[in-house]
């Protein structure tokens, strides 16, 4: 499973790969980001305007290549495309998704040793690509004048919960929300909610509890096996309807991962950053790769 902008991108660069007779190489996949300007990808091109140009350039000297087949795309692509997505897929799973998205492939591009993209890319521009393409992003979403439906299965959490809570927290993903979990909890009224299923805590989301910063989201998980049944959807809706009633403006997200999934299910939108990929984010990486 891909989302909707990865399966673009790729087709993108089918295109051009068609276009030029030969297998998808991966300057294909990073150009198809450039043609793709929606999201991050819209960033990516504003950033680097000649970047098209400069991978066509450095197509000239390409040996032919028969190239293989892969599930993600219809036509053969190079043996460095095909070790890109197989990158892309550990990627996806270390992290612990189902779907396979643009920021894991892009993220393999640029670990990508091929020489045709060695040939256009410094080492700043790949520190570049990643900050703006697969490093977590901030994201905000305007709350006046949206409507954000509290469902049915998500509730409140109580006082009495703060154990069970912490525990699925630790569990599912490590101790590093934790004391977000106990701001979470200290507040009046609790700003956390939680998904159960035959009594169990399968996802949770909280809003002022990260560093104890105000009208913003996060952290928000649900367990692995059951990220594909909507429960993250349900609890950004009533993380969102809360902030609404408690008379935030706008709610940030933050260091949001799938991106696609928050612009899609309520409208946010990434804030531009400085577009450095700092220690930061090398960081967050190797925590996922950890876990």
């Amino acid at each position: 499973m891909m989302t909707r902008r990865l399966t673009r991108l790729i087709e993108w660069s089918e295109r051009q790969a068609r276009e030029a007779g030969r297998p998808i190489q991966p300057g294909d996949l990073l150009s198809g980001a450039l043609c793709e300007r929606t999201g991050v990808f819209a960033e990516l091109y504003l950033t680097f305007p000649d970047l098209a140009a400069r991978i066509r350039r450095g197509e000239g000297g390409s040996e032919a290549e028969s190239g293989v087949m892969i599930e993600e795309v219809s036509i053969p692509v190079s043996t460095g495309t095909a070790a890109v997505f197989t990158r892309a897929r550990q990627l996806r799973n270390r992290y612990g998704q189902d779907v396979l998205n643009e920021g894991h492939v892009m993220r393999a591009v640029m670990e990508s040793e091929d020489e045709r993209l060695g040939a256009c890319l410094s080492h700043e521009d790949r520190q570049r690509i990643l900050s703006i393409t697969s490093a977590p992003r901030d994201m905000i979403v305007p709350l006046t004048g949206n409507a954000f439906s509290p469902p049915s299965q998500v509730k409140r959490a109580g006082q009495s919960d703060r154990e069970q809570v912490r525990s699925f927290v630790g569990t599912e993903f490590g101790s590093g929300w934790l004391e977000a979990v106990d701001h979470a909890f200290n507040q009046t009224p609790v700003t956390l909610f939680t998904v159960m299923q035959e009594g169990d805590i399968i996802g949770f989301a909280a809003y002022d509890a990260d560093r104890k910063q105000k009208g913003v989201l996060g952290p928000m998980g649900v367990a692995s096996g059951e990220r594909s049944c909507g429960a993250g959807t349900r609890l950004l809706s009533a993380c969102l309807d809360d902030m609404q009633k408690a008379g935030y403006r706008y709610a940030v997200i933050s260091e949001a991962g799938p991106v696609e999934f928050y612009e899609k299910t309520c409208g946010a939108s990434v804030i531009v950053g400085d577009g450095l990929y700092t220690e930061k984010d090398t960081q967050l990486y190797k925590q996922g790769e950890e876990t």
